[in-house]
């Protein structure tokens, strides 16, 4: 457990005119330094969420961050240019987007100086801390274009692992941010450790500008450069993720990662407390990938499933306590044999629309995420009520078959 404390908000750091600049919290400024008044709720790590590993106070946290800036202000050097302070050991948007191939030039720009000014702060200093440190950033967010989960969050209420103790704290704690922080102890951590009040005004966890803080922060109270270190990168897939799901993803990532910053760090901009803020999706795009031509899917089908298809199932087969495989394959057979048109008139849809607070109106087009985690809840729904998973498997290959018959010529 978090204990609870009064602190006065983070000291800046003193340096001298090499050093890394004090981190300041990049929100407006009635929010800095406030702390909750409730106690954090932290939790042993469960499930496919970001889960809290070690027990921590919030004095704790704070010197653990200023001690990792002072030890990089003792390694890095820093030159000025383009309106940004370079350092050495920071990656420029070049690397980025060889890391990431589908990452736009533009969004690459605009995002590596607050990934750089997150990094200094948590000492992810070398290239086998950034190589990880980026690997899993480039999993958890779709090579960062997901800064908010395309589920509602609806699959997370009632999750008192995460925290979520209070109603509605589902949807208000859904994974946010470049790292996905999830569930209100998270929320409640993070805002303690980072003085931005996260808890009241959760959407800014998705602001690039404290998306990155958050999950440099996540990672250096998980104490992940240590494993970095020593390069147990599973280890740390399990720390934040509760599991191994998307190891190979993930491992491709940091292989990739690995090579580019092989041959050390080309210098890159660390965002200041000037430093224009990026614009990011509030709410994402609607689409997701399923793997499988038919209903439900873009024309023509997709090749695999995406970030946010996996996420959003991860968290419904956790709530159905059945394997994130085993869910996909039941999940994706319901797809092939749906008919999106029919949610239009479903007052079971309608009603899962009101309660996750979805932004639907009857009598229009079903966007193709809404559907998909409408059956994903109707699908957990069935296999808590007690209906086997294997025969459950075996009506709806029968179904999507038969879907795909009557369509044949």
């Amino acid at each position: 457990m978090i204990r609870k404390t009064t602190l006065q908000a983070p000291q800046k750091v003193k340096t001298t005119p090499r050093s890394v600049p004090a981190a300041r919290p990049s929100v407006p400024e009635p929010l800095v330094g406030w702390r909750p008044k409730s106690q954090a709720r932290v939790a042993s790590a469960q499930g496919p969420s970001l889960q809290p590993q070690a027990q921590h106070s919030a004095a704790d946290l704070i010197s653990q961050v200023n001690a990792n800036k002072a030890s990089a202000a003792q390694s890095t050097s820093a030159v000025t240019g383009a309106g940004l302070t370079q350092w050495a050991t920071a990656v420029n948007a070049e690397q980025l987007r060889r890391v990431m191939p589908n990452l736009s030039p533009e969004r690459a720009a605009a995002m590596t100086p607050h990934l750089n000014r997150a990094m200094q702060e948590a000492g992810i200093n070398t290239p086998k801390r950034a190589a990880a440190f980026i690997a899993q950033l480039a999993h958890e967010s779709g090579q960062l274009r997901y800064f908010e989960e395309l589920a509602s969050g609806r699959a997370y209420e009632g999750r008192r692992d995460l925290g979520n103790t209070q109603p509605g704290d589902g949807t208000r704690f859904k994974g946010r941010g470049p790292i996905q922080l999830t569930g209100r102890a998270n929320y409640e951590a993070a805002s303690r450790a980072l003085g931005v009040d996260l808890v009241n005004n959760p959407e800014l966890a998705a602001r690039p500008d404290v998306g990155f803080r958050v999950a440099a922060w996540y990672w250096s109270s998980r104490g992940l450069n240590q494993l970095a270190d020593r390069g147990d990168f599973d280890g740390i897939t399990q720390r934040i993720n509760g599991g191994q799901n998307g190891a190979a993803d993930r491992r491709q990532f940091h292989q990739r990662a690995t090579e580019v910053l092989g041959g050390g760090f080309t210098g890159g901009p660390v965002a200041t407390s000037d430093t224009p803020t990026p614009a990011y999706d509030e709410r994402p795009p609607q689409v997701y990938q399923t793997g499988r031509r038919g209903a439900g899917q873009p024309p023509g089908g997709a090749p695999a499933p995406d970030a946010g298809f996996t996420r959003m199932s991860n968290a419904y087969s956790t709530r159905a306590s059945v394997s994130l495989e085993l869910f996909l394959l039941m999940l994706q057979l319901m797809l092939e044999s749906f008919d999106p048109e029919s949610l239009a008139t479903d007052p079971e849809f309608a009603e899962f629309v009101r309660a996750s607070g979805l932004d639907w109106k009857p009598g229009t087009p079903v966007p193709q995420a809404m559907a998909a985690e409408f059956l994903a809840h109707k699908l957990a729904s069935r296999i808590q009520a007690g209906e086997r998973p294997e025969k459950l498997l075996g009506e709806l290959t029968a179904a999507s078959e038969a879907a795909r018959a009557a369509t044949e010529p």
